[in-house]
């Protein structure tokens, strides 16, 4: 079988087509099936690529599609993992962004590592950026660029989000509130709460994304420079 896969990073979904785009694609290679993650690509524990190489280590697959190799993943150590299991088992990888007639040739293994390696790079450059401007923010006593949902940027403060949520009427600071309420219950679960979020009030959260929201210093008042 003859399948395809895509990932992209919950921030890369929210604002941009990037996985339609991949998914159209992959779909014109002639896949059958499409495995697809809204998951960092520096962690392997993501829904279908883990259930895609279950059935790859039951025979039932012959040949992956992906876009480009970092879509596969942006670690070099889980590339060549990830890689030396396909050649285990038999299976050819497409890369259609850098078709190589063979991977698992030294050429193709020298191309996949420069590109493997590439990819770390970026993320790793990308995290060092991130870091450093948040804590340029924190150290100017200012508000990120971008709050957390329940808060606004104002006057480079952070303050309650009084816009009005559509789907009940409430404010985003509100809102906010209630979805944290919510999930503090004994028996309240992740998945049980972005439930609720997108139940009661629109609004849309994978797990890693909500989990980030959760462990935002400013929602859980480890930041002092805020307007109230």
């Amino acid at each position: 079988m003859k399948v395809g896969y895509t990932r992209v990073s919950t921030r890369e979904q929210s604002e941009t087509d990037a996985l339609e785009q991949q998914t159209q694609r992959i779909k014109k290679a002639g896949t059958v099936q499409i495995f697809s993650d809204i998951e960092s690509g520096k962690t392997d524990k993501r829904l279908q690529f883990n259930q895609m190489l279950e059935l790859c280590k039951a025979g039932e697959i012959s040949e992956i599609v992906i876009t480009r190799i970092d879509r596969l993943s942006r670690s070099v150590m889980s590339i060549y993992k990830t890689m030396a299991l396909f050649e285990e088992l038999g299976i050819k990888l497409t890369i259609l962004d850098a078709p190589i007639d063979d991977v698992n040739s030294p050429f193709g293994w020298f191309s996949i590592s420069q590109m493997g390696q590439l990819a770390e790079f970026e993320s790793r450059l990308l995290s060092s950026r991130i870091r450093h401007g948040f804590d340029y923010f924190r150290e100017q006593k200012k508000a990120a660029p971008t709050p957390p949902f329940g808060y606004a940027r104002v006057d480079e403060k952070y303050a309650s989000d009084t816009s009005i949520n559509e789907k009940s009427g409430l404010t985003n600071w509100e809102v906010a509130s209630r979805i944290v309420d919510y999930f503090l219950q004994p028996s309240a679960t992740t998945r049980g709460a972005i439930n609720y979020a997108l139940e009661h009030y629109g609004k849309k959260w994978t797990q890693a994304g909500f989990r980030y929201w959760l462990h935002n210093p400013t929602l859980r008042g480890h930041t002092v420079y805020t307007s109230h």
